[in-house]
């Protein structure tokens, strides 16, 4: 998959990081139901696709997420804390 880098002045938005929840194989239907405050472990995000979605992001944004970072992202909200901080 091609790495994108985006200036700092283009945040990221919750569609591009549903567009990641899809690829990472949770069902369209369950993302367009995501609320990004609700930890998505609760909202049909299982232990398997979280962290292939967590692969995809880092993939797609070319932004490394370690492990210990990993563990506190648990909403949408929190990975577009940690993307637009960046």
């Amino acid at each position: 998959m091609m790495r994108q880098s985006f200036p700092a002045t283009m945040p990221v938005t919750l569609d591009a990081l549903k567009q990641l929840l899809v690829q990472a194989g949770v069902a369209p239907q369950a993302v367009d139901r995501i609320d990004p405050a609700q930890p998505l472990s609760r909202q049909g995000v299982d232990s398997i696709a979280h962290p292939l979605f967590i692969l995809a992001v880092e993939e797609h944004f070319g932004l490394p997420i370690s492990d210990e970072a990993a563990l506190s992202l648990r909403t949408l909200n929190d990975f577009l804390s940690l993307l637009n901080e960046a």
